[in-house]
């Protein structure tokens, strides 16, 4: 299929030299007719890989798309899944690395993939499949053990949390489900003590909706429970991105990221929220340490302000948190201004700098960060996407687009290019 990538700017200067902070801001196009959307990005051997979906006008459906850039702020290449494969890749922001390759999870059409880029081969394909039927459950993370074919998944089952551990000989499943609440794990990562640790939400069925939770449960690697803080009293009220928006720093704490949920005053007779973007810390036992709420999200009824996923901060002194503010001047107002934004937390929850990035004008764009990446000379390059609310007002095909910009390390752009290149 001919495609073009056009990687579009505001030229201020040339990168730096290798021993300083390098910024680029970018965006890009699979043809006007394709949109694309950025859900992950990893540093590797002096390059960055975005990966996300793209609409695949050939099939036509969502599909997967794998984009590369080098350290001197150029476009180098992008792969495409065949297109016999449609895969929905907006599940996870976890990169899995292995020996010489980048895996990611991405769950339709009744399987869980695993879609895989062979960093030496420079190829793109679909490496495992795993029936959802066979799991009995749909996952929203997964944690891999590539050398023992041993592989975790964490997601719902019905109105359950359930975990599945799939090996070569057995699968086993971790379930905890009751019948007047509503469980899903959201997220999963492996702690230093190499314990499963999960982010579940816990709902409250019908009028106690009030007393909705997020809570930390640990397992161990049997799928043995060790740690279910569900019925604390201090757990946040807080919705968190399905499988985004977790880290587990260097001392065990776990921090995600997501909506924390306030009643507002309304004109209407119905109780509305203000669902604001917040940051949760727990420390390595799930206990609640902080929620810390920042921005200038204000009537956030659409949850279009959130953010999306948290990192350690490149030095290690803080944490670092990406995703989208949305401001409307009033109460049902027609108007949204939806921007993305990164901003840096203390380890005690203080908000220590924001900044926010466009890449179009107007009050029918919708714009914001999904993952970010701490990158070896101390900077950050993150991902997301920039759309119009209303595809058919859109002036600027495609509708939606596919962004990524490197930053230093207080979240400034130090220089940015433009290039357009035609690919065959």
């Amino acid at each position: 299929m001919h495609r073009l990538i056009y990687i579009l700017t505001l030229t201020f200067a040339q990168c730096f030299t290798a021993s300083a902070q390098k910024g680029f801001k970018s965006e890009l196009r699979l043809n006007t007719e394709e949109p694309s959307t950025a859900y992950h990005v990893l540093e590797y051997d002096g390059q960055y890989y975005m990966s996300g979906q793209y609409g695949d006008a050939s099939i036509p459906a969502w599909n997967g798309f794998i984009a590369i850039y080098d350290e001197e702020c150029e476009y180098v290449k992008h792969h495409l899944l065949s297109n016999d494969t449609i895969a929905l890749v907006n599940i996870s922001h976890n990169v899995h690395l292995y020996e010489e390759t980048y895996n990611v999870l991405s769950v339709f059409g009744g399987l869980a993939r695993i879609l895989t880029y062979d960093f030496e081969q420079d190829s793109f394909y679909v490496s495992r499949k795993f029936s959802l039927a066979d799991l009995d459950m749909r996952p929203w993370s997964m944690y891999p053990d590539f050398d023992e074919e041993i592989f975790f998944f964490a997601g719902r089952s019905g109105d359950s949390l359930r975990v599945v551990k799939v090996s070569p000989t057995d699968t086993v499943r971790y379930t905890d489900g009751e019948i007047s609440r509503f469980k899903v794990a959201l997220n999963m990562q492996v702690n230093s003590k190499d314990e499963l640790v999960i982010i579940a939400e816990d709902k409250r069925k019908g009028w106690k909706s009030d007393k909705d939770t997020t809570h930390i449960v640990i397992l161990d690697k049997e799928l043995n429970l060790l740690i279910d803080n569900k019925d604390a009293e201090d757990n946040p009220k807080m919705k968190v991105n399905r499988s985004k928006g977790m880290v587990i720093d260097g001392e065990d704490n776990i921090v995600i990221s997501g909506n924390s949920y306030e009643i507002i005053d309304t004109p209407s007779s119905f109780t509305d929220y203000d669902i604001t973007p917040s940051v949760v810390k727990f420390d390595s036992e799930g206990n609640h340490l902080w929620t810390s709420t920042i921005g200038n999200t204000i009537y956030n009824v659409y949850a279009l302000g959130v953010w999306k996923s948290v990192i350690e901060s490149a030095e290690k002194d803080g944490y670092v948190v990406v995703g989208g503010e949305s401001f409307q001047p009033g109460y049902g107002s027609d108007t949204l201004i939806i921007t993305a934004a990164i901003a840096k937390l203390s380890p005690d929850g203080d908000s220590l700098w924001m900044r926010r990035y466009s890449w179009r004008t107007g009050d029918e764009v919708r714009e914001k960060f999904t993952d970010v990446v701490a990158t070896t000379d101390g900077g950050y390059v993150v991902v997301g996407e920039s759309a119009y609310i209303d595809p058919e007002t859109d002036e600027d095909k495609p509708w939606i687009k596919a962004i990524i910009i490197k930053l230093d390390k207080d979240g400034l752009l130090d220089t940015s290019s433009v290039s357009t290149i035609q690919l065959d």
